[in-house]
Order: C-alpha cells, then structure tokens, then sequence
C-alpha cells in the first residue's frame, strides 16, 4: 500500500459501525439530565448505526425495557 492512500483511509475509531439486526435494539438511556442524554444518544447514533431510546422517566424506561431488548442499558444512579 502506497503512502498516500494509507493517509486517505479513516482510522477504525472513526468510521460508522452497523449495529446487528438481530433480535436486540441498541441502547437504552435513563438519565434526569435531558442535555445529557440528548448528548450521549446524539454521540452513539453519530458512532454506531442502531436504535437509542432515551428517557428522563425510570418507570418508562422500565416499561420500555420489558417491550423491547436492548444490548446496552446506560443509567443515571444518582438521578433527582
């Protein structure tokens, strides 16, 4: 491989992962914060290309959690 065209290619951090279609959504967010969960769906939607529900509600999320399946859960421990 030439120089040039190792300079042209993405580092592998950076590109777009596919999330796996198979049974499972993406991530689930519970955070009180809404800027911070607007922040962290925004950042894994723009890196991985999968479902994100976020929610500011335990109990929705609760809800949610029994409809669909999730791979990742991200919660806010000390939420208000």
């Amino acid at each position: 491989m030439k120089r040039n065209e190792s300079l042209k290619r993405r580092p592998l951090w950076r590109k777009r992962q596919p999330c796996l279609k198979a049974a499972l959504n993406g991530f689930l967010i519970v955070d009180d914060d809404n800027m911070l969960g607007r922040l962290i769906r925004e950042a894994l939607t723009a890196r991985f290309d999968c479902e994100v529900d976020a929610t500011s509600n335990p109990e929705y999320a609760f809800e949610l959690a029994l409809k669909k399946r999730y791979r990742v859960f991200i919660f806010d421990f000390s939420m208000r």
